[in-house]
């Protein structure tokens, strides 16, 4: 039986401007026993980036936020603990996604990008791939990305990705389109998904009512932009499959930890871990 526990502690607020940035927090442990991963979806105030984090101490970064959100990125992966990079990967070109690449690779060593194109022409001196539909590739022992679809959005290439770790199914949607999605549906077996990350900050084109009950999540994650239009259809949609919502604006960093067939979800807040420390 999945195991779904909240801890909702009052998050360190961002308010609606880009933040000013607290320093006297110390880092952030997120204590994983072994052969248990985090996957920490962090609050920006522009775009998105996810943090993936074993037991053995590797980590991989899931998109590098929109250009304004720079020194938020950096400043969480310090307090993470973040000192080097397994992988980056990009799900899009798009600036929301990508806009930090260059800053994260000047101040963390990075061993491997993932790029959605291949034809991308970036001043990266390091090693670079590409994934097509269908390859699956290992991350981390124990966890596999999945190459779901490879589409083309507003002339910017966009990967969606399907994460497993022993049991637990993570659906990463960067495309939000009914096309993309029916798609899906008809070649994968979308009822094992136990995490949907809604794709394109929840833009009402995608995330329909038929994707939503083919996927048929417990959790639903869903990133600010704040130019978003049409979100409220999405969240009323996400909201009838009786699912557990968690926006970033509101609840800050999630981070959900994963071992065998099993998951927890929490939102801690720097300002809660303060007066932890």
């Amino acid at each position: 039986m999945w195991n779904l526990v909240t801890i909702c502690i009052l998050l360190f607020n961002w308010g609606i401007f880009q933040p000013e940035l607290p320093h006297d927090v110390e880092k952030i442990n997120l204590n994983l026993s072994k052969e248990e991963i985090a996957f920490t979806f962090f609050d920006l105030s522009q775009g998105e980036s996810t943090l993936i984090q074993s037991s053995t101490g590797d980590n991989i970064l899931l998109n590098t936020g929109g250009p304004e959100a720079g020194e938020e990125l950096l400043y969480y992966l310090d307090i993470y603990g973040v000192e080097e990079l397994k992988t980056v990967i990009v799900t899009s070109e798009a600036d929301e996604y990508i806009g930090n690449l260059q800053s994260v690779v000047k101040n963390i060593q990075v061993q491997n990008i993932v790029l959605p194109d291949a034809s991308m022409d970036l001043p990266l001196q390091m090693k670079k791939e590409t994934w097509e539909e269908g390859d699956i590739t290992q991350l981390f022992e124990g966890l596999n990305g999945e190459l779901l679809s490879k589409g083309n959005k507003d002339d910017h290439f966009t990967m969606d990705i399907l994460l497993e770790y022993k049991g637990t199914n993570i659906l990463y949607m960067t495309s939000a389109m009914e096309e993309v999605e029916n798609k899906l549906m008809a070649k994968k077996d979308l009822s094992v998904v136990n995490i949907l990350k809604v794709g394109d900050f929840g833009n009402p084109s995608g995330t329909t009512e038929a994707f939503l009950e083919e996927c048929d999540p417990q959790v639903a994650i869903v990133f600010y932009k704040d130019d978003q239009k049409g979100i409220t259809d999405v969240l009323e949609r996400l909201h009838e499959t009786w699912m557990d919502i968690y926006q970033t604006r509101q609840v800050g960093n999630i981070s959900v930890k994963a071992k065998d067939h099993d998951y927890q979800v929490y939102t801690i807040t720097l300002d809660a871990y303060r007066s932890m420390s």
